[in-house]
């Protein structure tokens, strides 16, 4: 069974889903892409802050991917700013949901637990609520 339809099917759970189309891949520059993934993530940044035009790239998702690069170099305040940032400018984005938990993931980082377990919480609440 299809991982993403069978997480699609706890209440909740589709909403993560529920912008994105099935095999939709977010519109990242290729240099970006390159940057990220030969682990260049202060480069990355400097990049992903360059990026003006939203006919080239998803803003919403370059901004998350941002708040990972610095999370990546243990950067984890400017990562959770990055990440808020992203619910902030994007609130109706996908990629907003995905950011509460990397900022949660981001405290856990910082071992502050108790910021981490709120934020766990209320993503919890929203995901399994009938609402």
């Amino acid at each position: 069974m299809n991982l993403r339809y069978t997480l699609a099917c706890v209440p909740g759970v589709a909403l993560l889903f529920a912008n994105l189309a099935v095999g939709q891949v977010p519109r990242v520059p290729q240099p970006i892409q390159q940057l990220m993934q030969s682990c260049q993530y202060a480069a990355a940044v400097k990049a992903i802050e360059a990026i003006e035009d939203s006919d080239t790239a998803d803003l919403d998702y370059l901004a998350y991917l941002r708040g990972r690069a610095l999370h990546l170099q243990e950067q984890y305040d400017a990562a959770i700013a990055a990440y808020q940032m992203v619910g902030q400018q994007y609130p109706d984005s996908p990629h907003a949901r995905r950011a509460r938990f990397a900022t949660a993931l981001s405290h856990v980082r910082q071992g502050d637990f108790r910021t981490a377990e709120k934020i766990y919480r209320e993503e919890a609440r929203f995901l399994l609520s009938l609402d």
